[in-house]
């Protein structure tokens, strides 16, 4: 029995960090470097190691043609390009129900234009999301969504603060805070208990955990954590059949002036881009040793017993 594994790349503009911080985005329609630079380095990392990878985009960078160019690329090169909100607002599930449904259909309209491809799979900004979203998605006939972190979130929420500190970009998480831990595999969501299995069509691939405690493959996290601490959850992490899902961040991959500008403070991104490039890779190929690569669509639709699709570019 194949044992899969996917890579996600969380798009978030730059604007996005400069806005959660009090200061002035850039100026709209202008080249982000997490759409051109950061873009075009996991592009050519997961070409090397013949990754077919899941890229969650915001809507409103791609009013600029060199931020759409990139994911025209990526969807060439065989990934996938999933909706990520319209313009990454932490507060997603405060907004009204228009607002919110127009975050996510902006998204999905600026990702058809100027990419394409019309996104079937979607992640809420900082993980914060609520059951409107979810009956959203599934009225739109979105195949999943991957926002849920099945962490025993309510008594290690204390422990996130204390490690994170005035760095937590709440209301991170504050979403499903409420909710019990739910499954660690893909399931079908019940609508009224997004944490329990139903019979829905909408699909859940929890993000960034795998199977036993379980273990976070967040890559933010692993910055956090070292090399030490984290090489022993990527140790651990294969002992499960679980499908693993990886998520990372665009500005993983950026450059030190751009970083330093941003003066972000945040765990693992104040090391030089030569070290943050060497440890995605670790990440990527201590993970996927003994495993099939694939996009969260295709694992979604493997779930569903439609038959996996084989991307190209897989292995």
């Amino acid at each position: 029995m194949r044992r899969w594994i996917c890579a996600s790349v969380d798009l978030d503009p730059v604007s996005a960090y400069l806005i959660r911080r009090g200061r002035a985005p850039a100026p709209a329609g202008s080249a982000d470097p997490v759409y051109t630079d950061c873009l075009e380095r996991f592009l050519e990392l997961f070409a090397a190691l013949s990754i077919p990878a899941t890229f969650f985009s915001l809507g409103a960078p791609l009013a600029a043609a060199c931020n759409a160019a990139g994911l025209i690329q990526a969807v060439r090169a065989g990934h996938e390009v999933g909706n990520h909100s319209n313009s990454h607002p932490n507060d997603l599930r405060l907004l009204d129900d228009g607002a919110l449904r127009a975050e996510i259909d902006l998204a999905e309209q600026a990702i058809v234009t100027q990419v394409g491809t019309r996104p079937v799979g979607f992640r809420a900004p900082g993980w914060n999301l609520d059951r409107r979203v979810l009956v959203h998605l599934a009225q739109r006939g979105y195949l999943y969504d991957s926002s849920l972190v099945p962490l025993p979130i309510k008594p290690s929420l204390a422990l996130w603060k204390r490690l994170l500190g005035p760095r937590l970009p709440w209301p991170m998480l504050a979403g499903q805070l409420r909710w019990p831990r739910g499954p660690t595999a893909p399931y079908r969501l019940d609508l009224e208990r997004p944490w329990r299995p139903g019979r829905g069509a909408l699909w859940e691939v929890p993000c960034g955990a795998a199977g036993l405690w379980p273990l976070p493959l967040n890559l933010s996290l692993h910055h956090l954590l070292g090399d030490g601490l984290a090489g022993i959850l990527e140790r651990l992490a294969p002992l499960t059949a679980q499908p693993l899902v990886l998520v990372m961040h665009g500005l993983d991959l950026a450059e030190d002036e751009l970083l330093h500008a941003l003066a972000l403070g945040k765990a693992g991104l104040d090391a030089p881009l030569g070290l943050r490039r060497t440890r995605v890779r670790r990440f990527l190929e201590v993970l996927g040793r003994g495993r099939s690569w694939c996009s969260l669509r295709d694992l979604a639709v493997q779930r569903g017993a439609v038959g996996l699709v084989e991307s190209p570019r897989g292995r």
